[in-house]
């Protein structure tokens, strides 16, 4: 993939905004899954305990998000785009056994996380300028405060706890 991406973005600078969204796609579900990991296993032994982790969660998240919407639209269009590509996978996956409808549902939120960080990219201040800055970046703000609550609605109702 790295490759590829060297052979089709236009410089190193495009390449490294990609590869900084990828590992940002990668962090952010995991401050979603640090709040439901707290609530299915409370007394679980840690090595470290982050303090505050409800209101630093969504922060993280929050934070991360923006990163990757403010790296600008060609970015975003690379990467997301990449990450969705990657559910052509599903259907050999579901053959295997290894996926049932349950973790369909479970992880549809990072599906929408990802369509509406495309969608708003587009339409916001880095795209064509429909919704203009700041209004872009507070839209998308709330738009990535209500994807992660309703990732860890949908890790809780996975684990079998009603949120």
């Amino acid at each position: 993939m790295g490759l590829a991406y060297l052979l089709l973005l236009p410089s190193f600078y495009s390449v490294m905004n990609v590869f900084t969204d990828a590992v940002l796609i990668s962090y952010a579900p995991a401050a979603a899954s640090l709040a439901v990991f707290r609530a299915t296993h409370p007394d679980e032994r840690r090595p470290f305990r982050l303090p505050a982790y409800r209101a630093l969660a969504p922060i993280a998240f929050a934070a991360s998000s923006l990163l990757i919407y403010w790296s600008g639209l060609q970015a975003v269009e690379v990467t997301v785009l990449s990450t969705l590509a990657s559910l052509l996978l599903l259907p050999y996956v579901a053959r295997r056994g290894l996926l049932s409808r349950k973790d369909l549902r479970a992880g549809a939120w990072m599906i929408a996380w990802l369509l509406l960080t495309l969608l708003l990219s587009y339409l916001g201040s880095f795209g064509v300028g429909i919704i203009p800055s700041p209004y872009d970046t507070l839209l998308y703000l709330a738009v990535s405060l209500a994807v992660f609550y309703w990732a860890v609605r949908s890790g809780l109702e996975y684990n079998g706890l009603r949120p």
